[in-house]
């Protein structure tokens, strides 16, 4: 799955490397950077621990999926004003 992930990335890459000028595709490089980042401190390893866990209750899925859910919307909340700079 993940060489299958990294096939699309570098074809996308590729295909809008060529419609775009070297201006927008800059813009657009910049902003998958802040993508991935926020993307990154969104799981902040949740998803792995809660597979990992030998016992997980009912309720620490529960927590988990609304910090997650929290995180989401504080980077959201940010992000968008952000957006114009």
């Amino acid at each position: 799955m993940k060489w299958g992930g990294q096939l699309i990335t570098w074809s996308s890459t590729i295909i809008i490397a060529t419609l775009l000028t070297p201006e927008d595709f800059g813009l657009v490089a910049a902003a998958m950077v802040l993508i991935g980042f926020t993307n990154l401190a969104r799981e902040l390893g949740l998803g792995s621990a809660i597979v990992q866990a030998p016992a997980l209750q009912r309720r620490q899925a529960e927590q988990s999926m609304a910090f997650s859910i929290l995180v989401a919307i504080a980077a959201a909340g940010f992000l968008f004003p952000a957006a114009p700079v």
